[in-house]
């Protein structure tokens, strides 16, 4: 029976980068080098490079973007690093590149109470008193009562819906109970290597430069608040993709938002 042959380590256990490294490739857009080093497996394991990382005695620019350490039986290892520019002039990667900034009007449906021909100074401007009397004429369960716009209140006395409350009312007997608007969302979308910290979202704030003249309803300036602010990423090694969402409304209420 023959022995089992053993694989032995020769040269020096220091981390050295290999006769043949780098390997540049200056395509399009982004340039890449590639960069291998050996050493002890456990080492490089170790003191692996860091994706981001700026590395020393590259041109300006050059991040680490991935990073493969792979065994081999001696015990010795072999660390590839890519690193990535996005062009030949070292531009830093980790920036944000000039972001996309986009203005779109969102359909909503809101309740036909909030409609403005029916809030104060409206053409059929409706009262606390007459909202409540709405209210209560959903509630009557007399349908006869309710085709003439009349309810019976908690003593039972018979009460009949104002001119501008019936306006509403009749709305609401034929199924209209909402109505569409159309509201701004500044939206703010770009890439980066690293994900950025979120700010969060829940909160009123102006959307920031770029969009140009915010959209406005008949020259009236709109409640901004910040709707959204997620970050995607494809695959291990991709870029994040960053979006921030910017909503405009007719109000906000402070005592809920700020």
């Amino acid at each position: 029976m023959s022995a089992k042959l053993k694989a032995r380590w020769r040269g020096t256990r220091e981390i050295q980068e290999v006769p043949d490294s780098p390997d540049w490739d200056f395509a399009g857009k982004e340039s890449t080098c590639v960069r291998v080093f050996e050493g002890p497996y456990e080492t490089l394991l170790a003191k692996r490079a860091e994706v981001g990382q700026l590395v020393s005695g590259m041109p300006d620019g050059y991040q680490v973007d991935r990073v493969k350490v792979k065994r081999q039986r001696s015990g010795k290892g072999i660390m590839t690093v890519t690193l990535t520019a996005k062009d030949a002039s070292g531009s830093v990667d980790n920036e944000a590149v000039v972001p996309q900034h986009e203005v779109e009007w969102s359909e909503v449906q809101k309740a036909i109470e909030q409609h403005p021909r029916y809030a104060s100074g409206g053409t059929n401007a409706l009262t606390d008193g007459d909202r409540a009397d709405i209210a209560a004429w959903d509630d009557e369960k007399d349908a006869a009562l309710r085709k003439e716009w009349k309810y019976k209140d908690s003593a039972q006395v018979t009460q009949t819906l104002s001119a501008n409350a019936q306006h509403l009312a009749k709305k609401k007997l034929i199924a209209e109970t909402s109505y569409t608007v159309w509201i701004p969302v500044c939206r703010r979308t770009y890439s980066m290597r690293l994900n950025a910290g979120s700010t969060g979202a829940g909160f009123m704030q102006t959307p920031p430069s770029g969009f140009g003249t915010l959209p406005t309803k008949s020259g009236v300036a709109y409640k901004w608040f910040k709707t959204a602010d997620r970050s995607v990423r494809s695959g291990t090694h991709g870029k994040w993709q960053r979006v921030e969402e910017w909503t405009g409304f007719d109000r906000v209420d402070t005592d809920f938002y700020s």
